[in-house]
Parts: structure tokens; C-alpha cells; sequence
């Protein structure tokens, strides 16, 4: 009657163990999916906190009577290259379909991590953009864009939240439709920070698919990925809507974040293999990681959850056993 009893309450341990943990994967799951919101809200203000310089502190500030400044690669693109701009954000669309392929192809907790800190490192170099065009107007690149720039004044000076809400429903497609076209808003260059960091997130997370079957295909996308990018930042500073360094800063200040915060994703899951480190309030990284805004609460949560469903699988075996 004894062992009766035991092995009864054994199984409602178990079958309440693993209700529990159904409760918790589900709790996770909804998490994990309000995160991917709150950091594509934050993407979302982050594009319209750089219109809103562009438009309400820039607007009023530039100068197209101001010659251009100095710069040797114009020297070596004498003319400007029709619909260069254009081109530009043709490679730009490219990306973004093969990003959409490459979230599509990994599974659903990389799902997840991908749209987070692509929404999350989106919108925060965007904020880190719109701070540097409203430290500093430079003039415009080329005579060539006075005539732009002028309507660009003209709308600023008719109404600010008419062009407000034309910029931020035109989504920076400035060269495909000049009536949203900017001005003003150079360093640095919006257009080479999306280039950058959708061509990052593209070789970044294709590498993880690498299998014998599908390894040439996932280099070749990679390798379209980084010509995309590099075609679309030459072909900005051919169409004179930016500066060089424009281009060279966004390029490099995109890759740097970028890098920088995916190693501190790799220190913290390498030291977290064992649970103590999880759970442990000393951290040997936990200065570095606070410099990335969100990172310990959000990003370690998906740690936090597989350490939990590990501890609790080991205790659901011994109550079967």
C-alpha cells in the first residue's frame, strides 16, 4: 500500500511539473514575442526622432548659398550619375528581401534573436544618427542639389507636419520618389547604415545554416549580401546626396556596434553553460554589459528560460524513474 501511494503522488509530481513547465514555455513564448515589439517600437521612434531634426532643427539651418566642402572622391566622380540614389535603395530592397529569407530559414529562437537585435541596434545607431545632424549642418554636397534642397526649405517653411508625416509614411525612399526627398541630415548617412547593418545580419545568421547541402548557397547569399552593400555606398557618393565620410562613418560605426554587441551575446552564453553563472549577481563582463541598453534584462531572458526547462527536465526524469 505504501509503494501504492508513492508511485501515486510520484506521477502527480510529475504531471504537475509538467504542467508548470507547459505554463512557463508558454509565459516565455510571450515574452520573447513582446520584446521583438517593444524593440521594433523602439526602431519605429528611433526613425521618427531622425525626422523630426531633419525636419524641425535642420530645416531652418541650411544654408544652399554655402560652397561645398572639399571632398577627393567627388574629385574622382566629376558628374553626378543619374538615379544613383535610386540604384542605391534598389540594393537596399535586395537586402531587405534576403534578410526577410534568411529569418525565414532559421528557426524560431533565432527568429526571435534576429528581429530583436536587428530592431534594437537599428534604432539605436538611428538615435546616435539623429543626435549628429542636429550637432552640425554641413553644406550641401554638390551645387547640383540646390534646386532640391530649396523645394526641401519651401516645404519646411509651408508647413513642418505636412512634411513631417510625408517623410515618415515616404519610410527614406528619397530616391525613388523626389517629393520626399531630405536635406541637410548628412553625417552620417542613413542609407549606409541600413545597407550595413541588413548586409551584417544577412552574413551573421546565414552562417549558422551551414550544412553540406546548402553551404555554397548560404556563401553565395553572403557574398551578393557584402557586393549589395558595397554597390549601394558607391552609388551614394556618386549621386552627391552625401558626403564620403557620410558613407565611411556609417559604414564602420555600423559594423563596430554591431560587432561589439554580438560578442557581448557570445561572452555571456558562453558563460552561461552552467547555471550557477546565470543566477550568480557577479558577472566578470557586467560593466561591459551595460553600456548596451536592454541587454541584461532582455537579452539573457532566453538564457534564463533554457536553464529552467533543463533543471526542471532533469527533475521530471528522476520522478519518472
Amino acid at each position: 500500500m505504501t509503494i501504492n501511494n508513492n508511485h501515486y503522488h510520484a506521477n502527480n509530481n510529475s504531471a504537475n511539473n509538467h504542467n508548470n513547465n507547459k505554463r512557463f514555455i508558454t509565459s516565455s513564448l510571450l515574452i520573447q514575442i513582446a520584446k521583438v515589439f517593444i524593440a521594433a517600437l523602439f526602431f519605429f521612434s528611433a526613425s521618427c526622432t531622425n525626422v523630426f531634426v531633419t525636419v524641425f532643427i535642420i530645416g531652418d539651418r541650411i544654408n544652399i548659398n554655402t560652397e561645398p566642402s572639399a571632398d577627393i572622391l567627388f574629385d574622382l566622380f566629376p558628374e553626378k550619375v543619374p538615379h544613383a540614389f535610386a540604384i542605391a535603395e534598389i540594393c537596399t530592397v535586395s537586402l531587405v528581401i534576403l534578410l526577410i529569407g534568411t529569418v525565414i530559414l532559421n528557426n524560431f529562437q533565432e527568429k526571435i534573436n534576429i528581429l530583436f537585435r536587428f530592431f534594437l541596434l537599428i534604432g539605436f545607431l538611428l538615435y546616435l544618427r539623429a543626435l549628429c545632424i542636429a550637432i552640425t549642418v554641413f553644406p550641401v554636397p554638390s551645387v547640383i542639389l540646390q534646386a532640391k534642397c530649396q523645394n526641401f526649405i519651401d516645404k519646411v517653411r509651408l508647413s513642418k507636419v505636412n512634411l513631417f508625416l510625408q517623410l515618415v509614411l515616404g519610410a527614406g525612399t528619397s530616391g525613388m520618389n523626389e517629393n520626399i526627398s531630405t536635406c541637410g541630415d548628412y553625417v552620417f548617412s542613413g542609407h549606409t547604415l541600413t545597407l550595413t547593418i541588413i548586409s551584417f545580419f544577412i552574413r551573421k545568421y546565414l552562417a549558422t545554416l551551414y550544412t553540406n547541402t546548402n553551404r555554397w548557397l548560404s556563401l553565395t547569399i553572403r557574398i551578393i549580401a557584402h557586393l549589395l552593400n558595397f554597390i549601394g555606398m558607391t552609388f551614394i557618393i556618386v549621386s552627391r546626396e552625401h558626403y564620403s565620410v557620410d558613407v565611411v562613418l556609417g559604414y564602420f560605426l555600423t559594423i563596430v556596434v554591431c560587432q561589439y554587441y554580438h560578442s557581448l551575446v557570445f561572452i555571456s552564453t558562453s558563460r552561461s553553460n552552467d547555471h550557477h553563472y546565470v543566477f550568480d549577481h557577479y558577472h566578470p563582463y557586467r560593466e561591459d554589459l551595460l553600456f548596451v541598453p536592454f541587454f541584461k534584462n532582455l537579452e539573457n531572458s532566453n538564457e534564463d528560460v533554457v536553464v529552467y526547462d533543463m533543471i526542471h527536465y532533469n527533475h521530471h526524469e528522476k520522478d519518472l524513474s
